[in-house]
């Protein structure tokens, strides 16, 4: 969990070669064709049974995302471990950026037939412009992700991760440990 461009990708598809439970990316669900989201109720039930289906063949899931707002505590009151990225705005903004312009430069298809493109990223409402997303909503993802860490059941580990180092560390942790 965390900000957009803070790393969630990335480090789900690594986490899904070191620990063989397939990554299930929440955009990839919620981004219809032409950037129509997926409507509140159906996107819960798609995801339930997605995990359902990855808990049954593999074992477990690895989610990328957050949608706390539409998927409530569906995923994280399921989650044994909870990765959030707490990384400082600066980075975060600079991978965000970096990117979304190769994106939009490559024409790179996300979901569903979706892409980036310089339109959007001109577009002065941050919910059509992700770089605008990020740097809007980032206090918002920290404040909303500590306060959660600090109510989860004690037995749902919370890793944070503030650097690179942290990274590592995490990844190290959960490749030695059977989860």
């Amino acid at each position: 969990m965390g900000c957009s461009g803070s790393g969630k990708s990335t480090l789900s598809r690594r986490l899904e070669r070191e620990l063989g439970y397939p990554a299930i990316e929440l955009d990839g669900f919620f981004h219809q064709p032409n950037w129509q989201p997926l409507e509140g109720d159906i996107f819960k039930e798609k995801i339930r049974a997605v995990m359902v289906e990855a808990e049954r063949s593999a074992g477990g899931w690895i989610i990328d995302g957050n949608y706390g707002s539409k998927l409530d505590d569906v995923v994280t009151s399921r989650a044994d471990v909870v990765i959030w990225f707490n990384l400082p705005k600066r980075i975060v903004m600079y991978r965000t950026i970096k990117r979304t312009l190769t994106r939009t430069i490559t024409r790179q298809e996300l979901w569903n037939g979706n892409r980036e493109s310089l339109r959007s990223i001109l577009k002065p409402d941050p919910y059509e412009n992700i770089i605008l997303w990020a740097w809007t909503q980032f206090e918002n993802y920290r404040e909303k992700l500590t306060t959660a860490s600090l109510a989860a059941p004690k037995d749902q580990m919370w890793i944070e991760i503030k650097s690179s180092r942290d990274l590592e560390g995490a990844v190290s942790y959960l490749a030695s440990v059977n989860l």
